[in-house]
């Protein structure tokens, strides 16, 4: 999801919020989790390092990062009941509305992608007598 996501929106997932200003979050689909900030400071898509098979919908989902800011890269790590996951990355919006259109533009692409992959070059012919 990365690659589609860092092309779409030409960012490197590094962004970073605050723990404090996050006002809701849920999953998406594909351990990506999305996080709603308060004062409108912004729209957040986090992907965690590993697809992490216990982040399912409507389960709920804490955030740790040092100095109290979530940031892609690693360094913080999202989890829920006892489990969590280092994030890999962290995209930024400017709303709710172009976050999660980015991330269904993404998701679309990807499993086109996987429908239709780049062909393998041929093999030359060999001549065997």
């Amino acid at each position: 999801m990365y690659a589609v996501m860092s092309r779409l929106t030409e960012q490197d997932g590094r962004a970073c919020f605050y723990v404090s200003d996050v006002q809701g979050s849920g999953v998406l689909g594909d351990g990506v989790v999305s996080v709603s900030t308060q004062s409108n400071r912004g729209f957040y898509l986090v992907t965690p390092l590993d697809r992490c098979s216990w982040v399912r919908p409507m389960t709920s989902i804490g955030f740790q990062g040092g100095s109290s800011q979530v940031c892609g890269g690693a360094s913080s790590v999202v989890g829920s009941n006892g489990y969590s996951c280092p994030i890999s990355h962290v995209f930024t919006f400017a709303s709710r509305k172009e976050g999660l259109a980015a991330y269904e533009l993404a998701k679309t692409q990807r499993e086109m992608q996987g429908r239709y992959p780049t062909p393998r070059k041929a093999s030359p012919p060999t001549d065997n007598p």
